[in-house]
């Protein structure tokens, strides 16, 4: 899903410079949309599957805390880019470099089945809803 929003938001900045153009966005849009429709479950999900039993609470507090604090960086840095540059096409792509950087520290640097190995040990001290 973040390669699909990457391709799509460098299709934005590559085919879209004018009012002309804008039958490219019709065309581009609905694949972002369900990119982005997809990637925040699926981000959850992993999130989830990988949380200790007992330890629920405390790690979505820290996961909402990060995604909180961390948020503005993305828009900070587009928004430097546009002003200083004046150019928007260039800085649309400050979104795929983060996904993109994000996609390879995840891929690089956590073992998911590792990580769902030791959490299965944990598993029956998640509360269960109706037990």
């Amino acid at each position: 899903a973040l390669v699909l929003s990457s391709v799509c938001l460098c299709c934005v900045s590559a085919f879209v410079y004018s009012s002309g153009t804008g039958p490219y966005v019709f065309a581009i849009v609905p694949f972002l949309g369900f990119a982005n429709g997809w990637v925040y479950p699926a981000q959850r999900n992993l999130l989830v599957a990988l949380i200790p039993g007992g330890c629920e609470a405390e790690m979505m507090g820290f996961f909402q805390f990060s995604a909180m604090s961390l948020s503005w960086a993305p828009s900070l840095v587009f928004l430097a880019m546009g002003e200083t540059t004046g150019e928007y096409r260039e800085a649309i792509l400050v979104c795929p470099i983060f996904w993109l950087g994000g996609l390879a520290v995840l891929y690089f640097c956590v073992d998911v089945d590792k990580g769902l190995e030791e959490v299965e040990a944990t598993l029956d001290k998640r509360f269960k809803s109706g037990a």
